[in-house]
């Protein structure tokens, strides 16, 4: 069997909902941001120790030259990017709204592994083992390398959670893209149907079409109309 295919309506809505044009949007550009910044930390000093008194002379350690700690940190990193590009993917095809709940796992996780990250790297900067003998017991120094990488790992946490509670009301029906809009005049093909009938026949719909269980029909159909009491 081909895999399916995202439609149009699909693609446009996810176009709107990862624009800025939406507020949706500027929180997915600025998680890209945060995970950037981690990015780049990766070639600036994680740490540092100085065997004299003068902050030239002191000697620095990159990323790549901590302990092993620093392996798994790295991997939750990228981890946590994969976990985001899949949010990207489920939007564009559609399946969030259907299957919201595993999309919540996509921002939950990344947040989950962008915090192990930092944590783990700052261990491996704690532990980290002086080559020089001579120099042992000298107090080790953080960096901008490893501050950077706290910022803009944070920074994508905290939007990452921000996202997907952004995009929970829309998918119970209690609101529409269009209250995600920074304008008001949000694009019309990107804007779900406006009536309450409109709206309980494509509920419908997904239900025949089986892209829906009775269970979660019958849950949406309440909370649609509760939103127009």
């Amino acid at each position: 069997m081909k895999p399916s295919q995202p439609n149009p309506q699909a693609k446009e809505e996810a176009r709107f909902l990862l624009g800025f044009k939406s507020k949706t949007g500027i929180l997915y550009s600025l998680i890209a941001v945060g995970l950037l910044l981690c990015a780049i930390s990766f070639f600036l000093p994680m740490c540092s120790y100085n065997p004299t008194v003068i902050d030239s002379l002191k000697k620095t350690v990159n990323i790549f030259s901590l302990s092993l700690l620093s392996i798994p940190a790295l991997l939750l990193w990228v981890a946590a990017l994969v976990l985001i590009l899949l949010a990207n993917v489920a939007l564009t095809k559609g399946t969030w709204r259907t299957k919201f709940n595993r999309f919540m796992l996509y921002p939950i996780l990344a947040f989950v592994f962008l915090a192990l990250a930092c944590i783990l790297l700052g261990v491996a900067c704690a532990l980290y083992e002086i080559p020089e003998q001579e120099f042992w017991g000298l107090p080790i120094r953080l960096e901008a390398g490893f501050y950077l990488f706290v910022v803009g790992s944070m920074l994508a946490c905290a939007l990452c959670l921000l996202f997907a509670l952004a995009l929970m009301p829309v998918a119970k029906g209690q609101r529409t893209l269009a209250d995600l809009a920074l304008k008001k005049d949000a694009p019309a093909a990107a804007q779900p149907a406006s009536t309450l009938t409109e709206k309980l026949n494509e509920l419908t719909a997904l239900r025949e079409k089986g892209l829906i269980t009775a269970e979660e029909y019958e849950e949406k159909r309440e909370a649609l109309l509760k939103a127009y009491q």
